[in-house]
């Protein structure tokens, strides 16, 4: 007999539900941002807030629209205030995603808890216990034996 098969059980055990919880995490992971039309987003887990910011901003902090659209190589026509409008879309929707980018790793706080809620939509992972997982097996030795794993002594770790 070889020590440890208990312990490699378990081991075992540990990883499946850790796999369980990687696998929450990657079905919720697109759930924080159920809007991309919302003129705000907020991190659910760190309460920060991005606020859609208006083109007058944009135009004002370049000095004007002709400013803006002088230092963007654009016209004063009609299809240039159509381009520089184009451009500050583009600058609202990366402000926006820079957000999101700054805050994807927010959402798992603590990676040792016996619960996990999605903040968007509110499903909660639960971890399962080990006592569970070993009964759907048909106890301690089938499941042992179910993954090559030979009783050996040295207990139930």
């Amino acid at each position: 007999r070889q020590p440890g098969g208990y312990m490699q059980a378990n081991l075992i055990i540990d990883q499946f539900i850790a796999q369980d919880r990687r696998n929450f995490q990657q079905e919720h992971q697109n759930c924080r941002y159920t809007s991309s039309e919302s003129d705000e987003e907020r991190c659910e887990v760190c309460g920060e807030v991005w606020v859609k910011p208006s083109k007058n901003s944009i135009v004002k902090s370049s000095g004007g629209m002709h400013n803006f659209m002088r230092s963007h190589g654009i016209r004063r026509q009609p299809g240039g205030y159509m381009q520089a409008n184009l451009i500050i879309d583009q600058f609202i929707a990366q402000d926006r995603r820079n957000f999101q980018q700054e805050h994807q790793n927010c959402r798992y706080t603590s990676s040792e808890s016996d619960e996990e809620r999605c903040e968007v939509c509110g499903e909660v992972w639960v971890k399962p216990s080990k006592n569970s997982i070993v009964k759907s097996s048909g106890g301690m030795h089938n499941f042992m034996r179910s993954h090559g794993i030979r009783r050996q002594p040295g207990g139930y770790m």
